[in-house]
C-alpha cells in the first residue's frame, strides 16, 4: 500500500499552502472511517477511532488559537 501526501512546506504567514497539514490529513482519516460506520464495517473500534481523531484535532486547533492569541501563528516562533 501507497500514501502519497504532499505536505505543507513552510509557514502559512504569507497564506501560500503548497501541500497538507496534520489536520486535513486527520479531518481525511476521520471521514475515511465515519463512512465506515454507515456500512457493515461498522463497529466499536472505528467509533474509538473516530474520538480520538476528533480529539488531536481539538488540541491541534487549540494550540492554533493559542499561537494566534500570542502573535505566533504561521511563524517558526514558538
Amino acid at each position: 500500500m501507497s500514501v502519497d501526501i504532499r505536505w505543507q512546506d513552510g509557514p502559512l504567514a504569507n497564506g501560500e499552502w503548497n501541500g497538507a497539514l496534520v489536520d486535513d490529513v486527520l479531518w481525511a482519516a476521520q471521514q475515511r472511517l465515519e463512512a465506515y460506520q454507515d456500512t457493515e464495517l461498522r463497529c466499536r473500534e472505528n467509533a474509538i477511532a473516530i474520538t480520538k481523531i476528533e480529539e488531536a484535532r481539538h488540541w491541534l486547533q487549540a494550540r492554533q488559537l493559542d499561537r494566534t492569541k500570542r502573535g505566533v501563528q504561521g511563524t517558526y516562533q514558538s
